[in-house]
């Protein structure tokens, strides 16, 4: 029984999460054709940024379903409600804190992560991250709301965002090179405005008045004391993604310096194709934590052991699935990017095929960081 919700709830995941990761690739297929490899380079040196803002999302999204899932498990309908309401608070508010940030500090961001001043890279660096920075509520929203439409039992709603926002990236960015040719920000601004409806799509479960789920949005008596426990509970998240933001930025200068912006270029194809396929592993440890949060509140130890032997088992299975699928079509991937003619494409053929060596072992890690992360065991968490 727990295997069949597992997968229910990974599947939703992975969609969700594969689509974060479509629209990114999306994005620079855009840039890549109708603007150059300077444009692909411009977004990946501004990736740093965007993945900080994901810390943000993991904050809220950990530390949110973490102090919802084990009410709803133990019944407390009305606290699991005042909760719902305080991780919408928290997404406008960090959302309010990011965007005055990139727009006030533009350049300087774009000086520290590598861009030299006046050169085009930081111009289009500090364009695109304008036009991505305005869909934060978005980005930052659907990570953090999503599971706690999940635990409410509001599978299509998910489905229904997730395709969304893909299918409305594609749409806005053809717009986007048709009406404002050349523009970078055109693009990205596209994507921030996906986001942003797929948010709305998903609050429309916590704002109906004839709800037949049981949570909703009710801003009296909001519990701002729970803010500490939302941070407390979300901090590994943060923390992983802030790790891999130093390893990003510091490969990044590595590049930059060694091979200039087409280097850089040809790093971002590679990250973005990997992400791609990292979804599977980023669903199943979301769906991980979803379940062991829940199972935790109610108490349940020997369905914590099945989702143990369940996470373990979909790691393996579907990872090395994606492993074969980029082995085998690393250049069809690499292909997608026509404007790769600059890059040395054997060298970026050869980085997805490498990189897919992660899969398994990136997942395993996550599912097992999140399960003791919804059972309470911090330290195991950190140690991870």
């Amino acid at each position: 029984m727990l295997d069949g919700i597992f997968k229910k709830q990974s599947n939703i995941r992975i969609i969700v999460s594969i689509t974060s990761s479509i629209s990114m690739i999306i994005d620079n297929i855009f840039i890549s054709r109708f603007i150059g490899m300077d444009g692909v380079a411009a977004a990946g040196l501004i990736t740093p940024v965007l993945m900080i803002i994901l810390a943000f999302s993991g904050v809220l999204s950990s530390g949110g379903q973490l102090i919802v899932g084990p009410k709803m498990g133990a019944g407390e309908k009305d606290k699991a409600i005042g909760s719902v309401s305080l991780c919408f608070m928290l997404v406008f508010i960090s959302s309010v804190i990011v965007i005055s940030g990139a727009f006030l500090f533009t350049d300087g961001i774009c000086a520290f992560l590598g861009a030299e001043p006046g050169s085009e890279l930081m111009s289009m660096a500090g364009e695109y991250l304008k036009g991505y920075m305005i869909g934060t509520p978005g980005i930052i929203g659907m990570l953090a709301i999503v599971p706690l439409l999940n635990i409410d039992g509001d599978k299509k709603r998910s489905y229904v965002s997730a395709w969304a926002v893909t299918i409305s990236d594609i749409v806005l960015d053809i717009v986007a090179v048709i009406v404002f040719p050349g523009s970078i920000g055109a693009i990205a601004l596209a994507t921030a405005i996906s986001y942003l409806l797929g948010l709305i799509i998903i609050s429309g479960h916590f704002i109906k008045k004839d709800n037949r789920y049981g949570l909703r949005i009710r801003f009296n008596n909001i519990p701002w004391g729970e803010t500490r426990d939302v941070f407390s509970l979300g901090f590994p998240a943060a923390l992983q993604k802030v790790l891999r933001t130093m390893l990003t930025f510091t490969i990044n200068q590595i590049l930059l310096f060694v091979g200039g912006s087409i280097a850089l270029a040809g790093f971002s194809i590679v990250s973005n194709i990997g992400n791609l396929m990292n979804s599977v592993g980023q669903g199943l440890s979301a769906a991980t934590l979803t379940i062991s949060g829940v199972l935790h509140g109610e108490r349940i130890k020997k369905s914590l052991k099945d989702l143990y032997r369940a996470f373990i088992k979909y790691s393996v299975l579907w990872n090395l699935v994606m492993v074969i699928i980029t082995i085998l079509g690393a250049e069809v991937l690499v292909g997608i990017y026509l404007s790769a003619k600059k890059v040395d494409v054997t060298a970026v053929i050869m980085g997805v095929r490498l990189f897919s060596f992660d899969y398994i072992f990136y997942s395993l890690c996550l599912c097992a960081k999140n399960y003791y992360l919804g059972i309470k065991q911090m330290k195991v968490n950190y140690i991870i």
